[in-house]
């Protein structure tokens, strides 16, 4: 996966780990136009001696969620003797079986430096997306027949901001039953970290803002019902294959991102992030299996799979669930 590297270019310590998730149920739902979330608390420490785990990005495999964080180099990574580089595997639960470095992109942009690479296929290219740290998103592309190698150095501006307003940290995700691509990209708030959501009909289109303040965000303070931590930073939302189509369930969104003890200050690569996982408790209009409710964040009757628990993991509401025919451990759920 495609996970960002340290800040300050240090030689890091390889690490991997196996990430026990809430298993889910598939359905298609659209995207609700306000989101809501649940969240865990801290999910681990880091071992003694470190200062943190920060920057994760996760894949399905084999029944289980590998998780990648900034202690290690998987597939697409930054600062190497490009601005992004690559190498490949043929099991990505070996920490040491990656092959050799090669070069992703080697563009550079002014005045800061390519950051966050991003990539994502739409089954006939693959699309190279990325930050730099100063309010615009990049992207690059090349036949998917030609990849993996080199995007060059050509790119095409996507979008353009205040700097805090597109940061860093950007994500692409196709939307599974929904002819959508999901882009969100970090934000810098008055209060923390917070994501902000744009979609799009196609990789090489136009993005239009969908969830994008910091008081109507994708994922932020402002809706991620925890109290932990004020900061919702370099996330990566929990896919429902392991390929390059980067495939997620709309009506069973979980949020992989890094948070940081409410009052913690210092130095960017001393603060003590940790990883924990946010659920959305209000998924939007099925448009599948049955008709569910949430759309814009309101109340209503409808369907929800059992794991969706009619509003998310944590959600406190009524709920009767009613089993199918068949039996099977894959219920109803009426709210």
């Amino acid at each position: 996966m495609i996970p960002s590297m340290n800040k300050c270019g240090r030689k890091l310590w390889a690490g991997l780990a196996l990430l026990a998730l809430p298993a889910i149920a598939s359905a298609s739902c659209a995207l609700p136009s306000t989101y809501k979330w649940t969240s865990t608390g801290p999910l681990a420490n880091p071992k003694s001696g470190w200062v943190s785990l920060k920057d994760f990005s996760q894949v399905p495999y084999n029944g289980q969620h590998l998780v990648y964080s900034s202690t290690i180099w998987v597939l697409a990574y930054e600062w190497a003797a490009t601005p992004f580089a690559y190498v490949t595997s043929s099991d990505p639960t070996n920490a040491n079986g990656w092959s050799s470095s090669q070069p992703l992109f080697s563009g550079s942009i002014s005045p800061s430096s390519p950051i966050d690479p991003a990539l994502i296929s739409d089954g006939t290219n693959m699309y190279l997306f990325f930050a730099g740290d100063n309010g615009s998103i990049y992207r690059s592309s090349m036949p998917i027949d030609q990849f993996p190698s080199s995007f060059g150095t050509s790119y095409t501006t996507v979008m353009s901001a205040a700097t805090n307003d597109l940061f860093e940290a950007i994500q692409v995700y196709t939307v599974s039953g929904q002819n959508q691509y999901l882009m969100i990209v970090e934000c810098i708030g008055s209060v923390g970290r917070y994501f902000r959501s744009f979609t799009a009909t196609s990789l090489s289109g136009t993005w239009t803002p969908q969830a994008a303040t910091e008081s109507n965000p994708f994922a932020g303070h402002a809706n991620s019902g925890t109290t932990w931590t004020n900061d919702i930073s370099s996330g990566d939302l929990i896919r429902s294959t392991n390929d390059e189509t980067m495939t997620i369930d709309p009506c069973n969104l979980q949020l992989l991102y890094q948070g940081m003890a409410v009052g913690s200050s210092g130095d960017y690569n001393s603060l003590p992030w940790r990883p924990a996982v946010l659920t959305l408790a209000n998924p939007g209009s099925s448009t599948g299996n049955g008709t569910g409710s949430g759309g814009s964040g309101g109340s209503g009757s409808g369907e929800a799979s059992q794991y969706a628990q009619c509003g998310g993991l944590g959600y406190a509401g009524p709920t009767v669930c009613q089993a199918r025919n068949p039996p099977s451990n894959l219920g109803k759920c009426l709210c």
